[in-house]
């Protein structure tokens, strides 16, 4: 066979294909990923909190108002003329979302009633053995958000060990504040007051600002800054500072 290039002719190495004998059939395309059986049915709803399936059992499926998660009807009820609810939503509906008293729930137990995707904060915590709980996602999101570096830590009880020290530091920074708070009408002592944030005035001063060096902010505030208050240099980032 002859082929063109460069506007000369030579010769092409590759056989001529021979053409289809007449009267011969053209190969049907098929699809190799197809299959004749049936595909395969979805799972099966079950209750949420005891994993009954509703197929295989009398009781009715039951949706609860507030987390819109699928429950029967022992793990579900309805107070008088109310709405039908679970009973982790119940338990939140009767602290009337007041934050003494969300505040006493565990973190545990509020974990289901967290919205897909909503990262592990701080606050979540009540107490010390809150953290043993955690996973080392949550660990990582924690530190992150707190601008706590955690590189290095291979294992979780390295992030556990720096959580546990973010989290008491945060707890000394409270009762700083709570300390500097004037409830008597005296004036504050300006030691006292030197430790507040110069940008909202009503959390302590825990990260410092780079490149410059100033640390005159909290950490939420820190974090929404574009320029040092102090010298007008540009923020690249907030690390959070510990002070014990």
């Amino acid at each position: 066979m002859w082929a063109t290039c460069c506007n000369w002719f030579c010769l092409d190495g590759q056989p001529e294909e021979a053409p289809p004998p007449q009267g011969a059939r053209a190969q049907a395309y098929s699809n190799p990923g197809y299959s004749s059986f049936p595909s395969p049915t979805g799972s099966e709803p079950s209750c949420k909190t005891c994993g009954a399936h509703f197929a295989n059992m009398a009781r009715k499926q039951q949706t609860c108002l507030d987390c819109k998660k699928n429950f029967c009807m022992t793990c579900s009820s309805q107070v008088g003329n109310g709405p039908r609810l679970c009973l982790l939503c119940q338990r939140f509906r009767a602290t009337a979302f007041q934050r003494e008293e969300l505040m006493k729930m565990k973190s545990v137990d509020s974990e289901d009633s967290f919205v897909p995707g909503r990262r592990a904060s701080l606050s979540d915590l009540t107490d010390l053995e809150d953290i043993e709980g955690l996973t080392v996602r949550q660990l990582k999101e924690i530190l992150a958000r707190n601008f706590v570096n955690y590189k290095g830590c291979c294992e979780k009880w390295e992030l556990m060990e720096r959580v546990t020290r973010l989290y008491k530091d945060q707890k000394g920074l409270q009762h700083l504040v709570c300390a500097a708070e004037d409830q008597n009408g005296e004036a504050v002592p300006s030691s006292l007051e030197e430790n507040l944030c110069r940008i909202c005035m009503d959390s302590p001063i825990d990260c410092v600002l780079l490149e410059c060096g100033h640390m005159v902010t909290c950490t939420k505030c820190g974090k929404r800054m574009n320029e040092c208050p102090i010298c007008r240099q540009y923020v690249i980032r907030a690390v959070h500072v510990f002070r014990s």
